[in-house]
């Protein structure tokens, strides 16, 4: 779970949850009041894991022939395990800083 830069505390999973979601902006930490941001190669890591998984789904799904609706469910259930993961790969920090 992130830690706010500023006091230390991690970040309940719920509002990690919400700030991945909404990548722009900050956030004010619940325990001191600062507005936190995600850093730009959290935001980066965060992106290739939401995408990569759905790629891997897709080709797999191709190379083995696998049935329509078995695919669909895959990729549904990873695309579910994927966001609840996201929160865990998020960093913050005090300043914005831009993404490249």
């Amino acid at each position: 779970m992130p830690k706010c830069d500023n006091c230390g505390r991690r970040w309940p999973w719920r509002d990690a949850f919400l700030k991945s979601w909404f990548l722009i902006g900050g956030k004010r930490c619940r325990f001191c009041g600062v507005k936190q941001y995600v850093t730009p190669s959290s935001r980066r890591r965060m992106s290739f894991l939401s995408v990569a998984p759905a790629v891997a789904v897709l080709l797999w799904g191709t190379a083995a022939e696998v049935d329509i609706l078995d695919h669909l469910y895959m990729a549904a259930a990873i695309v579910v395990i994927v966001i609840a993961l996201l929160p865990f790969a998020m960093e913050l920090t005090s300043e914005e800083q831009p993404l490249w």
